[in-house]
């Protein structure tokens, strides 16, 4: 749950009332469970699951489960030079959330920089991982970007999937 960000539109699930992280066993035990009901494919979200330094041992004992897909939801902050160590261990796929491919704009948004997500999500892309981009199509924040989105895009062999965002009152 925890994440190195703090983008506005974040829903935050899982934070009220949650406690400490699962542990290792945890994550896998359910993941054990969950295989043996027939789930096939399993998704890691957060926060920022790059944050966990387990990750690659995470995606590793899933993988070794016989899961057909292993995958996580990134903001690709803090991928770049972890991509081929996160492959190797069996991540297959990336969703990385890319809310603007201007820096003012995702540091306004993010409180983050852009540079580090672009890299992340290249070096995800050059080691194997597939990359979907998913961005939050905002009126008047980053709705101009649109063109700039499909071509980053299909600059890293990509894809890219535009999130309407829900006002949740």
């Amino acid at each position: 749950q925890r994440c190195n960000l703090n983008c506005f539109y974040c829903h935050h699930e899982g934070e009220a009332g949650a406690g400490d992280e699962m542990s290792v066993d945890e994550i896998i035990r359910i993941a054990r469970i969950a295989h043996a009901l027939g789930v096939r494919r399993i998704k890691y979200t957060g926060g920022e699951p790059l944050l966990r330094g387990d990750l690659p041992e995470i995606i590793r004992k899933t993988s070794a489960l016989g899961m057909e897909d292993t995958a996580i939801t990134t903001n690709g902050s803090l991928l770049k030079g972890k991509a081929n160590l996160l492959r190797a261990a069996g991540l297959r796929r990336l969703n990385l959330s890319l809310p603007s491919l201007k820096p003012e704009v995702y540091l306004s948004l993010t409180g983050g920089h852009l540079k580090d997500a672009i890299d992340g999500a290249s070096d995800a892309s050059k080691s194997g991982i597939e990359v979907k981009i998913n961005v939050v199509i905002m009126k008047g924040v980053n709705e101009s970007e649109t063109e700039g989105f499909i071509g980053f895009a299909q600059s890293i062999g990509g894809s890219l999937q535009i999130i309407e965002l829900e006002d949740l009152g």
